[in-house]
C-alpha cells in the first residue's frame, strides 16, 4: 500500500473512531449534571455556606443524583471498551460490544495479577499516589479512558478477523461469533502483563516533568495545567496531579509544627488551621483552570453549536447545552472536550495550551482561589465569599478575553477546515426516513458487480458500511460515481455529502447489498452461473413493485419481474416440468430443468373469476419446452372485472440462489430475457 493509501485509510479510521465516542459521550453529558449538581450541593462547605441546603429531604436528593451521576466517570473506560468495537464492527456488533467488556475485564485481572505478584499493589489509602485505581471491584494501573482504548480497538480487530472463523467439527461449537470472546480472553490477558511493565517507565518521565514545574518558577503552573490537559487523553494525567497535589513537587510549607508537602495538602492544612492561603499553593489548583473551563470551553462550544448545519443544531443543542452545564459548574469537561479531542489535533493543542496560559495569566495577577475543580462552585465557595483578597473578580474579565480566543478560534478552525464537529457530521443526519423503511427496494435483486462499477470500481473504495437503508461509503473520488447508473440497478437515490463521502439509498435490502460488495471488496466472490428467464406474454416488463398486491411487490412469494399483457397467449418461458395448474387457471408452476421454480400468476385476484377468463393447455407433471403454450386470456374480461392484469413472473426458491434480478424494462416479445438468475 502506498503512504497515500495509508493516509486516507488511517484518516478513516480516526473518523470512525471519533464517532463511536459519541454514545458514551452523550451518557457522560448528562450524567456530569447529575453528578456535578448532586456532588457539589451535598459537600460540608456548600451547607455551610448555604445552610437551607443542609435539609434532610434535599441532601437524600443530592447524594441520589451523586450516587447515580458517578456511574458515567467511574466506569468511563469500560464503555469506551464496549462503544468502539460495537460503533467499529461491521459484522457482529453485539458479540464485539460484550468482547469488548470481556477484554477490557480480563486485561485488568491480568495487570492486577502482576501487581500481586511483583507486591506492587499498594494500599487504599496510597492507590492515587501510586498512579493505580479500582476497576468493577479490580484494583488495577490507572490508565483512564487510554485502557478502554486501546482494548477497544483490540477487540475491532479481532472480531474482524475472526468472526466467521470455522474450527474444525471437533470444536465446531467454538467457532465463528463464539470465538471472538475467547480470543479476545487469550490477547488481552497478554496485553494485561505487558501494560504493568511498560508503565513505570511512564510515571518516571511524568515525575521528572513534575519536578520541571515545581523548579520553573512563574511558569511552573503553565506547565502544569498544559501538560495535566495534554496527558487526558491517555490516562496518565492523574500521576501529574498527584505530584504536583500531594508530593515536594507542589512545594512544602511547615503549618501547625507539621512539614506539609503538596500544593492540595498545603491548601486544606491552611484552611483547617484558618491561616492565610498560601498563593504558590492555589497557583496549582482551581484558579488556574477556571479561564478555560468556565468560560474557554463554553465559547468552543458555543463555536460549535453556530458552526452546525441549521436544520441539525435542535438536535445538539441538548448535548451541547448538558456539556457546557457540567464544565461551568462543576469543572467536568470530557463531555465538550470529547467532542473535538480526536477530530483536530490542532484545536486540542490549542486547547492545552490556552489552559496553561490561562493559568499562568492568572497566577501572575495574583488570584488565590483553591480547590481541585475549576468550576463556578469553586469560585463562588473558595473565591467571593472568602473576600476580596482572593481577587476572585479579575477570574470573570480574564474569561471574556477566554470565550472571544476559544469562540472565534474554533469557529473560524473549523468552517476552514471543514471539521465534521457535532451537527456537521454525516451521523447527525437522519439514519433513514420513513419512505425508505417502506421500500424494500428493488425486489427481484441486484446486480452487485453493477453496483460496483458504477461506485468507480473496486480501487475507488476506502471505507464501506450501512445504516438501516443506506450504503455508507468514503471514496477516493466521488465525481467517478454514475449516479444515474446506480438508480438504474435499483438504488433509490444517491447523496453526495462532499467529495469523498456518499450515500447510496437502497431500502431495506441495503444488508444483502452491502455483503455483496465486501464480498467483492475482499475478492472472496465465487464464480457465478446465470440463468435467464423469458418473458411467458408480449407486453410491457415492470418491476414487482409496480404489481399492486403486496405478496408480490415487496418479494415475499418471490423475486423477478411482471407483464403488463398485450397478448393472450402465455407460453413457457423455461424449459421444464409443470408442477401446478391452479383448477381456477390462474397460476401455472413450472420447475425447470436447472432446478428454478417458476410462478406464472395470470393477473391480480383473477381467483374471484373462477377461471372464466383463462384456458389451461397443459397438465400437471407435463414436460414443456421455451415457447410451449401454456394458456391463453381474455383481458378484457378481467378488465371488466374491475381487476388488474398485471401478470406476475417470479422465482419461488429465490433464497436458493446469491441474486434474482430485472435485466430487462419497458415493451418486450415473448421469450425476450426479463429476469436473470444468479447462482455461485
Amino acid at each position: 500500500m502506498s503512504k497515500g493509501k495509508k493516509r486516507i485509510a488511517l484518516g478513516g479510521f480516526f473518523q470512525e473512531l471519533g464517532k463511536t465516542f459519541m454514545l458514551p459521550v452523550a451518557l457522560m453529558a448528562f450524567m456530569g449534571l447529575l453528578l456535578g449538581l448532586g456532588s457539589s450541593f451535598s459537600s460540608p462547605t456548600t451547607i455551610d455556606a448555604f445552610p437551607f441546603l443542609g435539609n434532610s429531604i434535599l441532601q437524600v436528593v443530592f447524594k441520589y443524583m451523586s450516587a447515580i451521576g458517578g456511574f458515567a466517570f467511574n466506569n468511563l473506560a469500560v464503555m469506551f471498551a464496549m462503544a468502539i468495537p460495537l460503533g467499529l464492527a461491521k459484522k457482529e456488533k453485539g458479540v464485539a460490544a460484550f468482547s469488548g467488556f470481556v477484554g477490557y475485564m480480563v486485561m485488568n485481572l491480568a495487570i492486577n495479577f502482576y501487581l500481586g505478584l511483583t507486591n506492587q499493589l499498594a494500599d487504599a489509602d496510597a492507590m492515587q499516589k501510586a498512579g493505580q485505581s479500582l476497576v468493577l471491584g479490580v484494583q488495577t494501573i490507572e490508565m483512564g479512558v487510554l485502557g478502554g482504548i486501546i482494548t477497544g480497538i483490540i477487540v475491532y480487530n479481532l472480531n474482524k478477523k475472526y468472526c466467521t472463523i470455522q474450527l474444525p467439527d471437533s470444536f465446531a461449537f467454538f467457532g465463528g461469533a463464539r470465538f471472538v470472546p475467547i480470543i479476545t480472553s487469550l490477547v488481552m490477558a497478554v496485553v494485561g502483563i505487558i501494560l504493568p511493565i511498560i508503565w513505570p517507565i511512564f510515571a518516571f518521565l511524568i515525575n521528572g516533568v513534575g519536578a520541571l514545574i515545581h523548579g520553573a518558577g512563574p511558569f511552573g503552573p503553565m506547565l502544569f495545567f498544559s501538560g495535566e490537559r495534554l496527558l487526558l487523553p491517555f490516562g496518565l494525567h492523574h500521576i501529574l496531579v498527584a505530584t504536583i497535589r500531594f508530593t515536594q513537587a507542589g512545594g512544602t510549607m511547615l503549618i501547625d509544627g507539621h512539614q506539609v508537602s503538596g500544593a492540595l495538602n498545603i491548601f486544606y492544612s491552611e484552611l483547617q488551621n484558618h491561616l492565610p492561603i498560601s498563593h504558590s499553593a492555589t497557583q496549582f489548583l482551581s484558579q488556574g483552570k477556571m479561564p478555560t473551563f468556565m468560560f474557554g470551553l463554553p465559547g468552543a462550544a458555543l463555536a460549535m453549536y453556530h458552526t452546525a448545519k441549521p436544520e441539525n443544531r435542535a438536535k445538539i443543542k441538548g448535548l451541547l447545552i448538558s456539556g457546557f452545564i457540567a464544565t461551568f459548574i462543576t469543572g467536568i469537561t470530557e463531555p465538550i472536550e470529547f467532542l473535538f479531542l480526536f477530530i483536530s489535533p490542532f484545536l486540542w493543542l490549542f486547547h492545552v495550551f490556552m489552559t496553561g496560559f490561562g493559568a499562568l495569566v492568572v497566577s501572575l495577577l495574583g488570584v488565590n482561589i483553591g480547590n481541585t475543580d475549576g468550576g463556578v462552585l469553586d469560585f463562588l465557595i473558595f473565591g467571593v465569599m472568602q473576600g476580596t483578597q482572593t481577587k476572585w473578580y479579575l477570574i470573570p474579565i480574564v474569561g471574556i478575553f477566554w470565550f472571544l480566543a476559544y469562540y472565534f478560534t474554533f469557529k473560524k478552525f473549523i468552517l476552514w477546515r471543514d471539521l465534521k464537529t457535532p451537527g456537521r457530521e454525516v451521523a447527525t443526519e437522519p439514519e433513514y426516513t420513513d419512505a425508505e423503511i417502506r421500500t424494500s427496494g428493488n425486489a427481484g435483486g441486484y446486480d452487485i458487480p453493477g453496483i460496483l462499477k458504477a461506485l468507480g470500481g473496486k480501487s475507488n473504495i476506502v471505507t464501506l458500511d450501512n445504516c438501516i437503508t443506506r450504503l455508507r461509503l468514503i471514496v477516493k473520488d466521488g465525481s467517478i460515481i454514475n449516479d444515474e447508473e446506480l438508480q438504474k440497478l435499483g438504488a433509490l437515490g444517491v447523496v453526495h455529502l462532499d467529495d469523498t463521502s456518499v450515500q447510496v439509498i437502497i431500502g431495506t435490502k441495503v444488508t444483502t447489498v452491502r455483503n455483496g460488495l465486501d464480498a467483492l471488496l475482499e475478492g472472496a466472490e465465487p464464480e457465478a452461473k446465470k440463468f435467464q428467464i423469458g418473458a411467458p406474454l408480449a407486453g410491457k416488463a415492470v418491476p414487482l413493485t409496480e404489481v399492486p398486491d403486496a405478496v408480490f411487490s415487496t418479494g415475499m412469494i418471490g423475486q423477478g419481474a411482471a407483464i403488463q399483457p398485450t397478448d393472450g397467449q402465455v407460453v413457457s418461458p423455461v424449459d421444464g416440468v409443470v408442477t401446478t395448474v391452479f383448477p381456477t387457471k390462474h397460476a401455472i408452476g413450472i420447475k425447470a430443468t436447472n432446478g428454478m421454480e417458476i410462478l406464472i400468476h395470470l393477473g391480480i385476484d383473477t381467483v374471484k373469476l373462477d377461471g372464466k377468463p383463462f384456458e389451461t393447455k397443459v397438465a400437471v407433471d407435463e414436460q414443456v419446452k421455451v415457447g410451449d403454450l401454456l394458456a391463453t386470456a381474455d383481458w378484457q374480461m378481467v378488465a371488466d372485472a374491475g381487476l388488474a392484469t398485471v401478470t406476475p413472473v417470479v422465482v419461488t426458491n429465490f433464497a436458493e440462489y446469491t441474486n434474482v434480478g430485472m435485466i430487462t424494462k419497458g415493451m418486450v416479445e415473448k421469450n425476450t430475457p426479463i429476469i436473470e438468475v444468479e447462482s455461485a
